[in-house]
């Protein structure tokens, strides 16, 4: 599919605009809740990423802009010529963004990569067994790639500004980038590919073992869908480079603009698919805020048993966990009275049906009454 730079600069701007609105939403969503150190180190990789994102979808846009105004002064000229003024204006600062460009789009995956491993340790840090080391296992091997992957992009070409310098490409008779070497991109993307598998494993593992309803399920399947978009955006990327001919031994050239374009928007659809698998969990939050009546008060960031939080008793509020071994009728009162929407929609006056136990901090367990029932844990309130 060919863009013109009019396109190209409207589909990026529309990839910038989805990504800091699904971004500002989740700061939005969770501004009354509380937070720990997890929630904090995971907000702050996912500022670093957004950081990011706003410098590199701002050089695309520019890249565009200045595109279009070359393209408008010289209607003449031939596309070798477009882009030799286009990567050469300024002393090469185009060459500079465009190296650049590459070193954004790895920070801003692995940073998304970051903060999913710590929201996972803010929901599951009581987890033991293989899952814990599941959770290990993918906290340790995120950060070693982007180690592995970052030295491999700054050593492959030596030295380092023979990518943008205009004098030293000159010079040696060529240009080199790792944006588009052969050795770097498939260790990026392999990479890419396995990180996002280990963190699509780890809630697997966990939620394997809840009591989820259809919505529920159809809400945690939505989310690996999205994942899966990003890897396939992956390996979408791998193999339209390889269909430029750049892994060829003797290519000599660049690609051209409209390659460069197509390479750049696979790239963004892959950064924005992660960001959002990363921010729909809060957003599931905020339907079950919606749904239950009484919800603002709820503090809870399970994303897979939202829906599940303390409701009826019997139960494990901190991980919204409902034990196998419970009593049938009650689980059929908390399916009765969540699934559907039964009493989404209610007048003003009327009762709601719905018992909601929150968390006031204490973790004191509820007294045994004579008949066997377990009275609410003090420091709760029941609506």
């Amino acid at each position: 599919m060919a863009f013109t730079p009019e396109q190209f600069f409207g589909w990026i701007l529309a990839v910038g605009v989805i990504f800091f609105t699904f971004v500002a939403l989740r700061f939005y969503v969770r501004r009354n809740q509380k937070f720990n150190k997890f929630s904090i180190a995971s907000d702050a990789f996912l500022l670093t990423s957004t950081a990011f994102a706003l410098v590199t979808v701002g050089y695309m846009c520019y890249e565009s802009l200045h595109e279009i105004e070359v393209r408008s002064n010289h209607p003449e000229w031939k596309e070798a010529e477009i882009y030799h003024k286009i990567f050469t204006d300024r002393d090469g600062l185009i060459l500079k963004f465009v190296y650049f460009l590459g070193l954004g789009y790895m920070v801003e995956l692995w940073c998304i990569k970051a903060a999913f491993v710590l929201f996972y340790w803010n929901l599951f840090s009581k987890i033991q067994g293989q899952k814990r080391f599941a959770l290990y296992a993918t906290s340790f091997f995120i950060p070693a790639t982007f180690v592995v992957v970052i030295i491999t992009f700054f050593t492959h070409c030596r030295p380092v500004a023979i990518s943008w310098d205009l004098k030293l490409i000159l010079k040696h008779g060529r240009r080199c980038t790792p944006n588009t070497a052969k050795s770097v991109q498939w260790l990026l993307s392999s990479s890419n590919i396995i990180t996002d598998l280990m963190l699509m494993a780890v809630p697997l593992l966990v939620i394997r073992s809840f009591r989820l309803t259809r919505i529920d399920t159809y809400a945690v399947a939505f989310v690996f869908l999205i994942g899966i978009i990003s890897i396939s955006a992956t390996i979408v990327r791998i193999f339209y480079l390889n269909q430029t001919g750049v892994f060829e031994p003797d290519f000599h050239g660049n690609i051209t603009l409209q390659q460069q374009h197509h390479f750049e928007l696979i790239s963004s659809v892959e950064v924005l698919a992660a960001l959002i698998a990363f921010c729909l969990p809060a957003f599931r939050f905020l339907l079950k805020v919606n749904f239950v009546r009484g919800g603002p008060g709820i503090s809870s960031l399970s994303w897979a048993s939202a829906r599940f939080r303390s409701v009826g008793g019997g139960r494990d509020a901190d991980n919204g966990i409902y034990p196998r071994n419970e009593p049938k009728g009650i689980e059929e009162a908390m399916r009765v009275d969540l699934e559907g929407g039964r009493f989404a929609v209610q007048g003003k006056g009327a009762p709601s049906t719905e018992m909601i136990i929150i968390r006031k901090g204490s973790e004191e367990e509820g007294s045994e009454e004579e008949d066997g029932e377990r009275s609410p844990p003090r420091g709760t309130r029941t609506i």
